[in-house]
This record gives C-alpha cells, structure tokens and sequence, in this order.
C-alpha cells in the first residue's frame, strides 16, 4: 500500500480536491485544509495503516511530512510486530520441546 498514493485519496475524497492538486510539496495551506482537518486526515491514516501517530509527532506543513511520519510509523510498526512474532515463535518451540 502506498503511502502516498493512500494518502492522496483520503485528501481527494475527504475534501473534494482535484488528485493533480494534492501534490508531496503542496502545503496544507496551499489545499485550504485547516490544522483541524489536517488532524482528521491523520485519523483517517491511522485506521487505514493500523498505526497510531503520537501527538508530540505531528509538526507538519506539507503532504509529504505526513507521508514522512506515516512511513516512519509504519516502519516502527512492522518492526515491532516481526519482534513479537520471532517472540511468538521462540514461545511456541520451547512448548513444543516439553
């Protein structure tokens, strides 16, 4: 899944905004979306990549600095979730050793 490419969909639909416009440089200002929407669209990433953004992270001002936080995020996640699994797994081979 594209982050980008997701991202600009949530925007386009959301806002009703041409896809050429939303752009990775374009400013939220320059979209005329507010600092409130900006969160809303955030929300909106957060349930469609699974993460949560935590809040002392959202210092943004372009399309692409979502894009940035959402895939760094993201990155983090699958990490964490190929730790619990290598845990899962070490689990599962000592039960099975007993």
């Amino acid at each position: 899944m594209n982050t980008f490419e997701t991202l600009r969909e949530i925007i386009a639909t959301k806002f009703d905004k041409p896809i050429e416009e939303i752009t990775p440089d374009a400013t939220f200002e320059s979209l005329e979306i507010d600092s409130l929407d900006t969160f809303d669209i955030i929300f909106d990433a957060e349930e469609k990549f699974g993460i949560k953004v935590p809040n002392d992270e959202v210092d943004i001002k372009t399309v692409s600095d979502v894009v940035a936080l959402l895939d760094r995020l993201r990155a983090r996640s699958e990490e964490h979730t190929s730790e619990l699994q290598s845990h899962h797994d070490l689990v599962c081979r000592l039960l099975l050793e007993k």
